[in-house]
């Protein structure tokens, strides 16, 4: 039966899945192997899981340093930036770019104004701008 037709009825004869079954696996797999073809199988197995387990140790060990570092240094740049204003209550170190955009923005609609309103009195209108 091809996993693509049926992915539930196959998860008991997948290796990887949390439901495999080796006893269905065995009976309907290897219902016409002999003892010796499954005892040279389970060795396999064996070494394929020892050498695996062992690549795993070594990522895990080597990559558990990095974790350990960045983590501390992800830490310490949340601690900064809390103590130097980059909190909530700051909206995260935004709140002086928001005044002062705020700030800019009131001034350029004043001076648009103002000049809008020479343009006029003066005659050319607003379609001379």
């Amino acid at each position: 039966m091809p996993v693509d037709a049926s992915p539930a009825l196959a998860q008991p004869y997948l290796l990887a899945s949390r439901t495999f079954s080796p006893s269905d696996f065995l009976s309907t797999v290897h219902a016409s192997s002999t003892y010796p073809v499954l005892a040279h199988g389970l060795e396999t197995l064996k070494e394929g899981i020892q050498q695996e387990a062992g690549a795993l140790k070594q990522l895990v060990t080597g990559d558990f340093d990095r974790f350990v570092r960045c983590k501390n240094g992800i830490d310490e740049v949340w601690e900064r930036m809390n103590e130097g204003g980059f909190g909530a209550k700051d909206d995260f170190g935004t709140s002086r770019v928001r005044k002062a955009l705020d700030g800019t923005t009131k001034s350029t609609a004043h001076v648009a104004r103002r000049l809008i309103g020479v343009l006029r009195v003066d005659g050319q209108g607003a379609g001379a701008v």
